[in-house]
């Protein structure tokens, strides 16, 4: 089924047109990180810290990779697969690396969702996206996240599991982040390129935020560009010293 409404400006030719200039890559987002581990296994990959700014922990390339593909075989375990929409509401901690990259690799949808946002509006997105999985901390900057799950639940009827990074209640359908990681690493389904992977929402000033829906290809020309414009950045103020 194609995800592209007949009334799109990105028509067939278009799409045409960015995969044989290269712009869109027949790659997927897993195999990126594939690749950084087979060159730079113990580079570090990935750094948090708190909201003190203080340094939260770190990953190298490898750990993040064998994390993420723990995290995958959990999620397939309990039942999640490819097309299958997560949202995700944590704060930017190196665990959050990794179940972006878990997702991506199961073929699955991630759905972030701002760890400040209410219960309307996370309600509201994970409505909207289907979210059959919600994952968020126990406690962050002195909130409660376990309450606001509970509430969150009973507004999205489609929500079956919700993933805690710290304390999880002991209810059916909760789960800890390490219980989820704490899986032998299995053989995930194969993922093609140009499914769906992101759905991320405008801010809704308008109206009703908006899902933007982004593939592997179109995720990927992204961050290529965000880096190629950091790389460009950062020649400029060599050169400006």
């Amino acid at each position: 089924m194609s995800l592209i409404r007949s009334d799109s400006r990105l028509t067939p030719t278009l799409i045409e047109h960015y995969r044989s200039t290269g712009a869109w890559r027949n790659r997927t987002l897993g195999s990126y990180l594939d690749e950084a581990v087979a060159a730079h296994p113990d580079v570090i990959a990935a750094t948090g810290y708190d909201v003190h700014g203080n340094r939260r922990g770190s990953m190298t390339y490898r750990e993040l990779a064998d994390l993420s593909d723990r995290l995958a075989t959990g999620l397939m375990k309990c039942g999640i697969g490819p097309g299958d929409a997560i949202s995700v509401m944590l704060p930017n901690w190196v665990e959050f690396a990794a179940l972006m990259l878990a997702i991506a690799r199961l073929g699955a949808i991630y759905s972030g969702i701002p760890a400040a946002y209410g219960q309307r509006e996370a309600s509201f997105m994970i409505r909207r996206v289907k979210s059959r999985v919600l994952i968020i901390p126990d406690r962050y900057r002195n909130r409660d996240y376990v309450e606001l799950a509970r509430q969150i639940w009973g507004e999205a009827p489609g929500l079956e599991h919700v993933v805690v990074l710290g304390d999880a209640p002991t209810d059916p359908g909760w789960l800890s982040f390490d219980k989820l990681a704490a899986n032998l690493a299995a053989p995930l389904p194969a993922v093609q390129p140009d499914s769906l992977v992101h759905v991320g929402f405008t801010s809704g000033t308008t109206g009703e935020p908006k899902g933007v829906m982004n593939t592997h290809q179109t995720r990927s020309e992204e961050h290529t560009s965000e880096l190629q414009s950091l790389a460009y950045l950062v020649c400029r103020l060599l050169l400006e010293k």
